[in-house]
């Protein structure tokens, strides 16, 4: 049975929450107390690549997933906490980038004047993510995917873009027939120091 492309990723998120939750950590250890000592993280979104990234949390030792949820519980949270809210795209941490941004931003390369970056999928989104399919419910493939890529230049040029310009298409993945999210895109972000 195909996913209701009307369902938004923030209901998608509500309903399956709790069935994830129970899933995914157990009842037991979704309502265990956890010691002081213990890194205590809540995740957003379990989908693709979220999904990846939970499983990898879980052999980290000393971590502790203890919430599943929607952004907007996430900020009501985080407003009346004493801990710490961290909000961020997982490339700038990733080991496989520091050595790179480390020299970077240590200068040994000197003042960066460009960056050049590519995305590709080997394949099209899987058909059973509808939601991936629509731009009101996923933000297009810019919004979904190369806001990593974003992520990365951002931190290596120290701010956000000025400027951008752009264009795009829709010329290999053609299906479902009514999608709106593009394929293929080319863009220029400008920055402040003029890169």
């Amino acid at each position: 049975m195909d996913a209701d492309p009307n369902v938004s990723r923030r209901q998608f998120m509500g309903r399956g929450t709790l069935a994830a939750s129970v899933l995914l950590l157990g009842r037991a250890a979704a309502s265990a107390a956890v010691h002081p000592d213990q890194i205590r993280c809540g995740m957003n979104g379990i989908g693709g690549r979220g999904y990846q990234v939970l499983k990898a949390i879980h052999k980290v030792p000393g971590v502790q997933v203890t919430a599943l949820c929607d952004i907007d519980a996430i900020l009501e949270v985080a407003a009346t906490s004493e801990g710490i809210f961290q909000v961020g795209t997982q490339l700038r941490y990733a080991s496989r980038w520091q050595p790179a941004i480390e020299t970077v931003l240590g200068g040994q390369l000197g003042q960066p004047i460009m960056i050049r970056a590519y995305r590709h999928h080997v394949g099209d989104y899987p058909c059973d993510r509808r939601w991936l399919f629509y731009r009101r419910y996923s933000g297009d493939t810019i919004l979904e995917q190369a806001v990593h890529e974003f992520d990365l230049f951002n931190r290596v040029l120290g701010g956000i873009p000025v400027r951008a310009s752009g264009f795009g298409g829709l010329g290999l993945w053609l299906e479902p027939d009514d999608r709106d999210t593009l394929d293929h895109y080319t863009l220029s972000l400008d920055y402040s120091d003029g890169v």
